[in-house]
């Protein structure tokens, strides 16, 4: 009896053990609503963060791409001279006279109808509206053919219609193409859902606020520079500096020339052209390499710091039918140990004087680098297609590099400038903003127009 009370005990405890009480129950369920609240908002949350960041990236993609094509259209602001092939150009309406020498595949012709109102006072090649929160740009330029020669003269106009982007075109004289056709010409939208788009535009500072130490080409207030040229490694050919050993204006000429006279053909191959590059340096007569003699310097990051220099012309150089989008001037750094240029510093575009007798004051060219550049030597690079360019001749005066105290451009935020020194300003600044799912960032850049208006 006892044996079989206990084992019914014992019995009893175990099913007991084994089930669950309603409050156990009551919690377990409790517990599990808990898990499955914060699980399904983790889930939700993860979903916005994705949907989010899709968002954003599509958002910055499109900006990327409206970057591009903007760069691609207002960098050619004001480009007016064109190659004459044949004396194609030279019967169209306008033109502002041919010169050149060597037959009529080398003449050059210069169309003053890119200039917005001349007349008017404004010899710029742009007009910049105002508003809130979208600004409009109309701007002029020349098409170019294939090989250089005059296609058309196109006006285009980027404005924001009910939140879309779009680009405007129309060809004023020459020959229209499907992509910009004559008369009332053609409009596409580029973004939609855009929230911002603002134009700033940027003048050269004259105010003088420049530390009093020249870090090149001396640490003094001499006006005296040496040019020193590059050749025997890759692409880089000699070209003739006069003086030798430098003095207060330089001149260079013997420029190598990508275009074939006999076959009439440009050099389209990278790899095979040819280049002609110059390293400033102090004014001496000391023989070396460009990388022994030129002087190197150390940017720091953050800081301010100006080319500077003059380009006086005799009115008689050739050298001023320079062909805007084809041939090449610019000036940059490179690092002394390998010629390589430093890739977070591009380098400035500038064109030699485009009118007889220009002297067109001083080249301003202002940068802020993003890292330290240690041991950079200021290069001046020369790409040629056109023979009459290659032959002429380019003078520099007071070429300096400076430490100054403010930024690389000076924007005017509120408004326009005044119309009379619009053909001055050489640089725009953009900023776009463009919306997917309510999410996007602003992407904002600089955009340099070396060819705007008569001061180029």
């Amino acid at each position: 009896m006892m044996m079989w009370k206990d084992h019914k005990q014992m019995t009893g405890t175990a099913v007991a053990k084994a089930g669950f009480t309603l409050m156990e129950l009551i919690v377990y369920i409790a517990i599990a609503g808990i898990v499955a609240v914060l699980a399904g908002q983790a889930f939700s949350d993860s979903t916005k963060m994705r949907v989010r960041t899709e968002s954003m990236i599509e958002a910055n993609e499109a900006s990327g791409e409206v970057a591009q094509l903007m760069r691609r259209d207002l960098s050619f602001i004001g480009a007016k001279n064109a190659k004459n092939v044949a004396g194609a150009a030279a019967g169209v309406a306008g033109a502002a006279g041919a010169a050149g020498a060597g037959g009529d595949n080398d003449a050059f012709t210069s169309y003053s109808e890119v200039y917005m109102d001349p007349e008017g006072g404004d010899s710029s090649s742009y007009t910049l509206t105002k508003g809130a929160p979208y600004d409009a740009i109309t701007m002029r330029r020349l098409r170019y053919n294939d090989d250089g020669s005059y296609g058309s003269i196109e006006e285009i106009t980027w404005r924001v219609n009910e939140k879309n982007l779009v680009r405007s075109c129309r060809t004023m004289q020459g020959t229209p193409d499907e992509s910009c056709p004559g008369e009332n010409g053609s409009t596409v939208t580029i973004a939609t859902g855009v929230e911002n788009f603002k134009i700033e535009e940027a003048l050269p500072r004259t105010d003088g606020e420049v530390v009093h130490i020249n870090m090149l080409p001396a640490a003094d207030e001499s006006n005296d520079f040496r040019f020193v040229s590059r050749f025997g490694d890759g692409n880089f050919s000699p070209v003739e500096t006069d003086p030798v050993g430098g003095g207060p204006i330089v001149t260079l000429r013997g420029f190598s020339t990508n275009f074939d006279r006999h076959t009439g053909r440009y050099e389209d191959n990278p790899e095979n052209m040819k280049l002609n590059q110059v390293f400033l340096a102090e004014a001496n007569n000391a023989e070396g390499s460009w990388q022994t003699l030129c002087k190197s310097v150390d940017l720091h990051a953050d800081s301010a710091y100006e080319v500077s220099f003059s380009m006086p012309d005799n009115g008689e150089n050739v050298s001023r039918m320079f062909c805007p989008g084809r041939d090449h001037m610019s000036v940059g750094f490179r690092y002394m140990e390998n010629g390589d240029e430093v890739p977070f510093l591009k380098d400035f575009l500038f064109f030699p004087p485009t009118g007889a007798g220009d002297d067109l004051g001083v080249r301003k060219m202002r940068f802020v680098p993003s890292k330290d550049a240690e041991k950079v030597c200021l290069a001046f690079t020369f790409v040629s297609f056109s023979p009459i360019t290659a032959a002429g001749s380019v003078r520099f005066e007071n070429v300096k590099l400076k430490r100054v105290s403010t930024s690389a451009f000076e924007f005017n935020e509120t408004g326009t400038v005044a119309s009379n020194i619009k053909k001055y300003v050489k640089a725009l600044r953009v900023t776009f903003k463009k919306l997917v799912n309510g999410n996007g960032a602003i992407n904002s850049f600089v955009i340099p127009i070396p060819s705007n208006g008569t001061a180029d």
